[in-house]
């Protein structure tokens, strides 16, 4: 897919927008974050609108974005840096 290597991306500002109840409410889009919780919304039917790892990783699916570090960093609310992170419907 694409490579994103700044936090100012807009596809990263909108992830980040996703962090409020109200954006998720506005847009009818949550965020699955990390590679379990993913999981689980793809078993509970919920479609998969864009999918982020971190560059070089291999995590996730082939049509992820791959995402630096500290740009994956400024979206990602686990503790490891190495996660997925899937905005879904």
């Amino acid at each position: 897919m694409s490579q994103i290597a700044s936090p100012q991306n807009p596809r990263l500002k909108a992830i980040r927008r996703l962090h409020t109840k109200r954006e998720r409410v506005r847009s009818g889009m949550f965020l699955a974050e990390g590679e379990d919780l993913i999981a689980a919304a793809q078993r509970a039917g919920r479609p998969a609108l864009e999918g982020y790892r971190l560059a070089g990783s291999g995590l996730g699916e082939t049509h992820f974005h791959d995402v630096e570090r500290s740009a994956l960093a400024s979206v990602s609310t686990l503790g490891s840096s190495t996660s997925s992170v899937r905005a879904c419907a």
